[in-house]
């Protein structure tokens, strides 16, 4: 709830519709200033997509990435998956917010133990999996006025 003051340690964003498209709605730059209205000083927003990191696929990944920078100074992408080409397709996990993201496993268990569920192999393999910022192209920043997600192609 907007009203509510209650605040977060985490948000987890894993909502797709028809076809696996992101409701337009949850991918705003004021969508995700209510997200980091919600979350608590350090709090992590996380959200998974499905896109390419380049070619004519990668539109989602630009654009979510573009938009969460535009809100959170702190962006991390994670690709769920190892050697694929660039051009597909594959599922992408992006950590965004206000504080630094810590890139070791026990610095994560140390911010959110509660939170870490995983085992130590899988945060291990997703640490090594992160997508360096200059590989991710500039994208547009969607907003309530104007967000083409949904005619993008993943």
């Amino acid at each position: 709830s907007r009203k509510s003051t209650e605040s977060y340690a985490v948000i987890v964003l894993d909502a797709f519709g028809t076809g696996g498209r992101i409701p337009s709605h949850l991918a705003t730059v004021e969508f995700f200033r209510l997200c980091r209205l919600k979350l608590g000083d350090d709090g992590l927003l996380v959200m998974n997509i499905n896109s390419a990191l380049r070619g004519p696929h990668s539109g989602i990944l630009h654009a979510i990435h573009s938009t969460m920078r535009n809100v959170f100074p702190h962006v991390v992408t994670y690709a769920v998956g190892q050697g694929f080409p660039a051009e597909q397709s594959i599922n992408y996990v992006l950590f965004a917010s206000a504080e630094p993201i810590m890139d070791r496993r026990h610095h994560i268990e140390a911010r959110f133990p509660n939170e870490v569920r995983a085992s130590k192999a899988a945060i291990d393999w997703m640490l090594e999996t992160a997508v360096p910022s200059d590989e991710i192209g500039p994208g547009p920043v969607l907003s309530d006025d104007w967000s083409p997600i949904d005619l993008m192609s993943f």
